[in-house]
């Protein structure tokens, strides 16, 4: 298994992934979450990453091949929040998910 940028128990940003095959296409899209549980494929993969509290979304073929797949294919193009954010021009606190930003009062 490959290092996976993790923002504590979650990702850090949205990522969607595509696997293509010869008769089937499938796709996946992971989004940070507070709590949840993912189901088949898709949780063994995120538990054995460490991951804990992800939204997932599967359109396509549910074969477990593809599922599985897609599913380390996105965690693989994750980057760091730092690096996401220096990216797209913004502050690190802008691209997190708004429950782990911390506000200064």
């Amino acid at each position: 298994m490959k290092p996976v940028n993790l923002a504590g128990a979650t990702i850090p940003h949205v990522v969607e992934s595509k696997s293509l095959r010869v008769r089937s296409s499938f796709s996946s899209r992971l989004r940070p979450a507070r709590a949840s549980s993912p189901l088949g494929g898709v949780r063994a993969v995120l538990e054995a990453a460490g991951v804990r509290d992800i939204l997932t979304k599967s359109k396509g073929s549910s074969n477990p091949l593809n599922v599985v797949r897609a599913t380390m294919q996105g965690l693989a193009m994750l980057k760091s929040a730092e690096v996401q954010a220096a990216r797209r021009d913004q502050p690190v606190e802008k691209l997190l998910p708004f429950w782990s930003r911390t506000h200064a009062q």
